[in-house]
């Protein structure tokens, strides 16, 4: 009888707690993000870890008066703690940004995007592999530990893992041939995955190597090969049959600052 009891207060605060957060959605939709954000406390005091997640966007957003933005660190970092992927993404980019006050620290930011990857979160281990390979940080920069997950990403189904694996060969970064072929093939693959938005500074510098003939048909034969086969097949494959070096002197360390 207890065990019936405890289901049944389980499945009554279940039911609450998803209630406050659909009423929250709808007062967002009108504007009322003071009552929203009530509603998301609400459902987050209730068990749903996910309304600290939505009331911690309002209060970042700075639309919620008498709530510092500062609150929202807490309440992601909350969320976060609890298992929501999502707040370990937002913790993540504040110990990269120094966002809301927050001092930068890649170890944290570093450990945030493995929980979100533990989490199955989606972009955070492309994430991940990036930082590994870009960080400066003794005890966060691992090349091949980057490498291998931005190749797992792709396997996920992670567009900016097409996109930053793109970036590592351009740019030659520790462990990767600089090649611009095929950081470019890569490059514009995540972005036919559904990226909005483009790289100017590769798009800009691209513009030369697509002059060459032979550059650009390799690109639009290696695009055509990645849509259909493993991305480490088809770069071994390509680097067997071309070991030359596309370097066209069009790649710069600055745009190590893109999609980080």
């Amino acid at each position: 009888m207890k065990l019936k009891i405890t289901l049944l207060t389980l499945a009554l605060i279940s039911s609450t707690c998803f209630a406050d957060m659909r009423k929250g959605d709808s007062l967002v939709e009108q504007g009322l993000y003071g009552l929203a954000y009530q509603e998301f406390m609400k459902a987050g005091k209730s068990g749903n870890v996910v309304g600290f997640a939505k009331a911690g966007d309002l209060v970042m957003n700075d639309v919620i008066e008498g709530v510092k933005p500062e609150e929202a660190v807490r309440l992601f970092s909350y969320a976060a703690e609890k298992g929501d992927a999502d707040s370990m993404m937002r913790m993540a980019f504040f110990y990269k940004t120094g966002f809301l006050g927050v001092k930068e620290n890649p170890i944290k930011e570093r450990d945030y995007l493995k929980q979100a990857t533990a989490s199955g979160h989606k972009e955070a281990q492309s994430a991940l592999g990036w930082l590994q390979l870009t960080s400066n940080h003794p005890a966060v920069s691992d090349a091949p530990a980057g490498k291998k997950n931005l190749l797992e990403s792709i396997q996920k189904g992670s567009p900016y893992g097409y996109v930053r694996l793109g970036q590592a060969y351009w740019l030659g970064v520790d462990g990767f041939k600089r090649n611009q072929i095929v950081g470019y093939a890569l490059y514009k693959s995540g972005q036919s995955r559904g990226i909005r938005g483009e790289e100017p500074k590769i798009e800009q510098k691209a513009k030369d190597l697509m002059r060459d003939k032979k550059a650009a048909e390799d690109i639009a034969k290696l695009r055509e090969e990645l849509k259909r086969g493993k991305v480490e097949a088809v770069l071994s494959s390509y680097f067997k049959s071309n070991p030359e070096f596309y370097d066209y002197r069009s790649a710069s360390p600055d745009m190590l600052s893109q999609s980080r």
